[in-house]
C-alpha cells in the first residue's frame, strides 16, 4: 500500500480502540504494564524485522543509528509513560483520550519548527494554523477547568500534564519518522521499542518483584495493545509520515484523517466502560474545539484555497 491517506485510515481504525486497551492496562502497575507492553512489542517488531532484513539483519543491528535510539524514546517510553499516568490519574479514559488526541496539533507546530524555513506559504495559510493553535489551547483550558474558563481553576493538573506530554512527545516521533528512509523504518522502529523498554525496565526495578501477580486479563490488553496499536499501527503511520515526505505531501495534511479517532475511541470508552462524558457539554465543547483546531491546522492550504476562490467569485 503506497497511497499515505489509505495508511493514515488503517490506523484510524486500529488506534480508535487505543483509548479502551491502553485503560485496562493503566488499572494495574502503571510501570509494569509499560514493562510487558514494550517488551510483547519488540517481540513484535523482532519477527518483522527479521523477515524484513533476513540476511541483512546482523549487519544492520551491528551499525546501529543512535539517533533512532533517542527519537524512538518519544514515540514509545514518553509517550506511554504520559499516556498511562494519565489515564491513572483521571481514573478514566475520555480526559486523556482528548489530551491525547492533540499529538496532530503539536505536529503541526513541531513541523513549523523542523521545516518551516523550507516551506514558503502564504501569510493566509500561517494565519489558518496559528488560529488552529490558538483554539487548540482552548479545547485544553475547557477539559482542565471543566467548562469554567473564567475562574481558571484546574482540578486535575498533573493528569493534564502528563496527558498533554504523551501528545507533544508523538508528535516529536512523527516529524522524526517522516525522514526515516523506507529501509530503515523497521530497523528504526525495532531500536525505538529496544531503547524504551530497556529504560523502561532500569525505571521500573523496584516493581519487578511484583510481576509475578500480573492477571492473565493484564497480558491479553498488552499483548493486544501492542500487536494492534503498537505494531500494525506503528507501521502504518510511519509508512504513511513516509511516503507523504517522499511524495512532497504535507505531513500535516495526511495527519488529518486521524481526525476520526477521536470520536471512534470515545464512543468505544463510552460503550464498553459505560463512562458519561461525552454527556457533559464542557466535554463536548472540548473535543468540538481539538476537532476544528486540528482541521484548521492540518487543512490550511486547502481552506486557503477555498477562500480565495470566494474572494474572486464576481458577486
Amino acid at each position: 500500500m503506497n497511497n499515505p491517506k489509505y495508511l493514515v485510515l488503517a490506523t484510524v481504525i486500529l488506534w480508535s480502540l487505543g483509548p479502551l486497551l491502553t485503560r485496562l492496562i493503566s488499572i494495574s502497575s502503571q510501570l509494569l504494564s509499560l514493562d510487558i507492553l514494550f517488551f510483547f512489542t519488540f517481540l513484535f517488531f523482532l519477527v518483522i524485522s527479521l523477515f524484513r532484513y533476513k540476511s541483512k539483519f546482523l549487519a544492520k543491528i551491528k551499525k546501529p543509528k543512535y539517533a533512532f535510539l533517542l527519537f524512538g524514546l518519544f514515540g514509545y517510553f514518553f509517550y506511554y509513560l504520559g499516556l498511562v499516568q494519565s489515564f491513572h490519574l483521571f481514573n478514566s479514559a475520555s480526559e486523556p483520550a482528548i489530551l491525547n488526541y492533540t499529538f496532530p496539533l503539536f505536529t503541526v507546530i513541531f513541523t513549523e519548527l523542523w521545516f518551516g524555513k523550507k516551506i514558503k506559504r502564504a501569510f493566509g495559510i500561517r494565519f489558518i494554523e496559528y488560529l488552529g493553535v490558538f483554539i487548540g489551547f482552548l479545547a485544553i483550558v475547557f477539559l482542565a477547568t471543566k467548562g469554567n474558563v473564567t475562574s481558571l481553576q484546574i482540578t486535575n493538573l498533573p493528569a493534564i500534564l502528563w496527558g498533554l506530554s504523551a501528545g507533544i512527545a508523538y508528535a516529536i516521533f512523527s516529524v522524526y519518522s517522516s525522514l526515516v528512509t523506507s529501509e530503515d523504518q523497521d530497523m528504526f522502529l525495532l531500536a525505538s521499542i529496544f531503547s524504551s523498554l530497556i529504560l523502561a525496565v532500569i525505571i521500573s526495578f523496584p516493581e519487578l518483584h511484583a510481576i509475578q501477580k500480573v492477571t492473565q486479563s493484564a497480558l491479553i490488553a498488552n499483548a493486544l495493545l501492542a500487536i494492534i496499536i503498537n505494531g500494525f499501527g506503528y507501521l502504518a503511520w510511519t509508512r504513511a509520515n513516509r511516503l507523504a515526505s517522499e511524495k512532497n505531501i504535507s505531513i500535516s495534511t495526511v495527519a488529518s484523517l486521524i481526525l476520526i479517532i477521536p470520536f471512534l475511541g470515545l464512543l468505544i470508552v463510552a460503550f464498553t466502560l459505560k463512562e458519561t462524558e461525552l454527556l457533559h457539554p464542557y466535554f463536548l465543547v472540548s473535543l468540538g474545539f481539538i476537532t476544528v483546531s486540528s482541521l484548521l491546522c492540518q487543512k490550511s492550504a486547502a481552506i486557503f484555497s477555498v477562500f480565495q476562490v470566494f474572494r474572486k467569485t464576481p458577486t
